[in-house]
């Protein structure tokens, strides 16, 4: 379960989020960080409501 102060930090990273307008195609993501990306989308709703 999730303390209060880690509920507020994804809540404040939500709000910090923007569309990025260029990438550098040829920078690398670690395997750390797209671990971390992946399991933050994976409680995420689908379009349909078929959540595994």
């Amino acid at each position: 379960m999730a303390t209060e102060t880690e509920r507020r930090s994804v809540i404040a990273t939500a709000h910090r989020r923007y569309a990025t307008k260029a990438f550098d195609p040829d920078r690398r993501v670690s395997p750390e960080d797209l671990r971390a990306i992946l399991e933050a989308g994976r409680p995420a709703p689908s379009s349909f409501g078929y959540e595994p």
